[in-house]
């Protein structure tokens, strides 16, 4: 083990910590991916640990970049959201590679923790570039790799629910985007478009989402009404993100609808929204039931109701 003291001044706030930290003596104190939402966390670590550390030998060359170019950025006083896109590229050429490989097997923690900043805390001026980069690396890999990308993601969602909204999107677009390229032999532009749209139908209420997943108390008013309006405001949002396609957007509008009568009878937008809304229930049925709330969102208004009941009885 070997211990580099971190500067506290370099932990931005909100964002899943990329390596594991640890106090006096290399007594563990928070896991990769950890958050720590504000001073008054950063605060309490302290206090556990005196001084916070990053083992070296534990965490590669590739964090030791991102440290010496984090500190940089923040010295520089480098907008959020740029500092978010940096801890994406600072992982090093291999990991770079990766994300360009469609054969070599991906760090889907890696990954989880990636999709996890860019849809917590997009920005307008970064957003489009950062996704289409982990789309591309995403799409490429589950058509060349299709069982081995749904393995992965069906055992991520089962063994970690602190980021359960990006993994879960992760699994609908993996499954949408199968199912309408091998079964329904779309196009590969619609295949796509199926695959942003699962990506970012919950982009409004990502952080939600992750504190459901663990939460066991009921739901507040509060929470409910982001529920049953989150389609809305995450069309909203992407528009001010830049997005401007109107498949992309409808899809999102409607994979919460009830739309009874056969599939190709259908807009290709609907189409599109029922695949998603299927993968959607399918992807919280199989995620674990750590919280109380792991599938409120994906069932619709009556489904948000049968878990009221359920929590009250």
């Amino acid at each position: 083990m070997k211990l580099v003291e971190l500067d506290i001044g370099s932990i931005p706030f909100g964002l899943p910590i990329p390596f594991a930290l640890r106090g006096v003596g290399g007594v563990l104190l928070a896991n990769k991916g950890f958050v720590l939402r504000s001073a008054e966390d950063l605060k309490n670590l302290l206090a556990r640990g005196q001084t916070l550390y990053v083992d070296v030998d534990e965490s590669g060359d590739s964090y030791r970049a991102y440290l010496a170019q984090l500190q940089n950025l923040l010295h520089a006083d480098t907008p959020l959201g740029k500092i978010a896109d940096m801890t994406i590229q600072a992982k090093g050429s291999a990991a770079g590679q990766e994300e360009e490989s469609s054969s070599a097997h991906p760090r889907w923690g890696d990954w989880q923790l990636h999709w996890t900043q860019l849809l917590r805390m997009p920005e307008a001026h970064s957003f489009g570039p950062r996704f289409e980069r982990m789309f591309t690396a995403l799409a490429n890999y589950s058509q060349k790799n299709p069982d081995s990308a749904l393995l992965a993601l069906v055992q991520l969602s089962a063994s970690e629910v602190r980021f359960y909204s990006a993994t879960h999107a992760m699994l609908v677009a993996v499954i949408g985007m199968m199912v309408a390229r091998e079964t329904l032999r779309w196009p590969l532009p619609h295949v796509h478009t199926l695959g942003r749209a699962a990506l970012t139908m919950n982009i409004s209420m990502t952080q939600l989402q992750d504190d459901l997943a663990q939460q066991r108390s009921p739901l507040s008013t509060e929470q409910a009404k982001d529920i049953d309006h989150h389609s809305a405001r995450s069309i909203t949002l992407l528009q001010q993100l830049g997005v401007s396609d109107a498949l992309w957007l409808e899809a999102i509008k409607y994979h919460h609808f009830r739309d009874p009568g056969k599939l190709g009878e259908k807009s290709i937008s609907r189409q599109m929204a029922r695949l998603i809304q299927r993968a959607d229930i399918f992807g919280a049925r199989i995620a674990p039931a750590r919280g109380a709330h792991t599938d409120v969102g994906h069932l619709g208004h009556a489904g948000l109701l049968l878990r009221r009941n359920q929590i009250r009885r």
